[in-house]
């Protein structure tokens, strides 16, 4: 799958979950801090990419997409996300 495509769907499936803006969401995104995504909704996230793209995810993988800049500071970067994406997909 091309980027343009997975980051379409990312994308898309970022909105739905979020209730926010396409336009509001790029690159350089934190989906914790900027678009407030909670645990749940990030599971919620997960599940809709896997039947969207039609591959299975691994949530122990998921681990690596948090960056902890100290206890108790997580994000998670949409560039990340693409690219933990890119690489599962056949």
């Amino acid at each position: 799958m091309e980027k343009q495509t997975l980051a379409a769907v990312l994308l898309t499936s970022l909105s739905k979950v979020t209730g926010e803006e396409l336009a509001s969401i790029g690159p350089q995104v934190d989906l914790i801090n900027d678009l407030g995504i909670d645990s749940i909704e990030f599971v919620d996230l997960f599940f809709k990419l896997e039947h969207r793209l039609q591959v299975e995810l691994d949530f122990a993988d998921l681990k690596r997409l948090c960056r902890a800049k100290r206890k108790n500071d997580m994000r998670i970067l949409f560039e990340d996300v693409m690219e933990y994406l890119a690489s599962r997909m056949p």
